[in-house]
């Protein structure tokens, strides 16, 4: 999956959403976005590379085997039903 596509699809989502508190809003679509990140990272480390982020490491391979990818997609569900719960409207034109 192309890191920039799903960044994309992320932040298109909070576009769309209703409104709802800033504070807790923010900070959990911050926290969303680095733990983001750091799975895609460390599931996809050839593919980070690319990506234009700092790379800490240049070891590893993007993961393959159908147990981990079935894992990522379980993992992007959850992270996709969590980010639906964040309403962005109070906080639209902040950096989040």
């Amino acid at each position: 999956m192309n890191f920039l596509r799903v960044a994309t699809f992320l932040l298109a989502t909070l576009a769309t959403l209703p409104s709802w508190s800033e504070d807790g809003g923010r900070a959990r679509v911050t926290a969303l976005a680095d733990r983001y990140v750091a799975e895609y990272e460390k599931n996809f480390p050839i593919s980070f590379a690319f990506s234009g982020l700092p790379v800490k490491r240049n070891d590893g391979v993007d993961i393959n085997s159908p147990e981990d990818v079935a894992r990522w997609h379980d993992l992007m569900k959850a992270m996709s039903a969590e980010l639906a719960t964040i309403k962005p409207d109070a906080f639209a034109s902040e950096p989040e």
